[in-house]
């Protein structure tokens, strides 16, 4: 009895833990290739980064994207994006986030294919960028406006990267196909890319892309919550041409921050498929999430007399604190 409350109280202080870093939300076959015909008409890689750098794209080095390998043949274009996970930080909340860029960056992309349409058209998502290019991806993928032939993606650190069981974690994915949903945050779980090439890019570490069942393995999970505040979500400079570009899960090892093992040998699903279906869950999360988006900075503070100013830096100190607890 007492290992099972052990147990229990770990896990969902891991889940916890997660939920928070879901803050921490930053092209296959892809080589040199000849400009596609038409005037003014290269073939096009959209960039797409990740949490607090969509508007700065600074994990691709800004403006000059000098984080990025180029080659001749393709024009590199950033998608700048507002985006954000939780109101009272942020300026927009995830679910916000993903519904305002995600149809805009596939206009961008149907846009250009209709001045190119012999034009491949490829996009570079990392951490955050990966949910939005990679959920641009999966859309397209289940239309015929551009030919399937003419996509492809490398997705870094990417939240809804499919489950795979490669290391001694046991099976482990994104984080938003670990999690169920939570107030803002929808986690829909892996996507579908049919016949799409798709790249995953994921070190072993990285909670954000690599995220095991926090039921039957916990230490990984605290293991992968530890890679992620020490690093492990980093990838260096983003080379969507080289190593990584042939489509697949590109799983990369790692030593582990926490020693763990193997997962329990039982039969337990993950947060996300215990609740993904639970009506009562999904409404309690979107009420909650309803009323939070409704709760301003201003409005929260100002209703116990606090100036916005000290409101933001208060703010800050509670996500800094929660991310470093």
């Amino acid at each position: 009895m007492h290992r099972k409350k052990s147990i229990t109280r770990t896990t969902v202080t891991t889940v916890a833990s997660i939920a928070m870093l879901t803050t921490g939300l930053g092209a296959a076959a892809l080589h040199a290739a000849p400009a596609a015909s038409g005037a003014g008409c290269s073939n096009k890689i959209f960039l797409v980064d990740g949490y607090k750098s969509g508007e700065s794209a600074a994990s691709f080095g800004g403006a000059s994207m000098s984080n990025v390998t180029s080659v001749p043949g393709w024009d590199r274009e950033i998608f700048y994006y507002e985006n954000g996970i939780i109101p009272v930080i942020d300026p927009t909340t995830l679910n916000e986030t993903v519904a305002k860029a995600v149809p805009s960056l596939e206009r961008k992309a149907v846009d250009y294919h209709r001045a190119c349409p012999n034009a491949k058209i490829a996009f570079l998502g990392y951490s955050f960028g990966a949910l939005v290019a990679g959920n641009v991806v999966e859309s397209l993928a289940h239309k015929s406006v551009i030919p399937h032939n003419q996509l492809n993606a490398v997705l870094y650190g990417d939240p809804r990267r499919a489950p795979h069981a490669k290391g001694i974690e046991g099976p482990a994915g994104g984080v938003l196909t670990m999690l169920p949903n939570l107030p803002t945050i929808d986690a829909p779980g892996p996507r579908d890319f049919q016949d799409v090439d798709v790249s995953e890019v994921c070190n072993q570490n990285d909670v954000i892309c690599n995220a095991a069942n926090p039921f039957t393995n916990a230490l990984a999970v605290a293991n992968e919550v530890q890679g992620y505040r020490s690093g492990d979500h980093g990838y260096g400079k983003f080379d969507p041409f080289g190593a990584y570009s042939h489509p697949g899960d590109h799983w990369i090892a790692q030593q582990p921050r926490i020693n763990y093992g193997a997962p329990l040998p039982l039969p337990i699903a993950t947060p996300h498929d215990l609740l993904k279906d639970n009506a009562g869950w999904n409404a309690a999360m979107k009420a909650i999430g309803d009323a939070i988006t409704a709760a301003t900075l201003g409005e929260t503070f100002g209703g116990f007399g606090i100036p916005p100013q000290v409101a933001e830096v208060a703010m800050g100190l509670v996500r800094e604190a929660g991310v470093a607890s």
